[in-house]
């Protein structure tokens, strides 16, 4: 991947959360934010699938810690989407910290320029 496809990545990525949370400002936007947490979520945790080497020993409890959060949040949007209103709260919460992981992606495409990307 070369720098040009990261930064184009990230800002589609980015510019996709800001448009879902101007749509889930009103009423018919909160599909969207399930979807978008859902999608979130499931796109993490099949990287994390892909490359388990966070879960070997030497285990990265950072990793793994990310991995439960996702699957948190999968449980939360199930949950939500039969009308759960703590979890609604949660998906929420979670839909925030995607958008704001998105955000920091971005300011780092922009920022650094990187040699090798992998």
């Amino acid at each position: 991947m070369s720098n040009g496809e990261l930064k184009h990545l990230v800002l589609g990525l980015f510019g996709l959360h800001l448009a879902v949370l101007a749509l889930g400002l009103w009423r018919l936007g909160r599909p969207a934010v399930l979807g978008l947490s859902a999608l979130d979520a499931a796109a993490v945790l099949l990287w994390l699938a892909l490359h388990p080497t966070g879960f070997r020993p030497p285990v990265d409890w950072p990793v793994v810690a990310l991995g439960a959060f996702e699957g948190l949040v999968l449980i939360a949007v199930a949950m939500a989407a039969r009308g759960v209103r703590p979890a609604v709260a949660a998906v929420w919460f979670a839909f925030a910290v995607h958008l704001i992981a998105s955000g920091l992606a971005v300011a780092f495409a922009l920022t650094f320029k990187i040699t090798r990307l992998i």
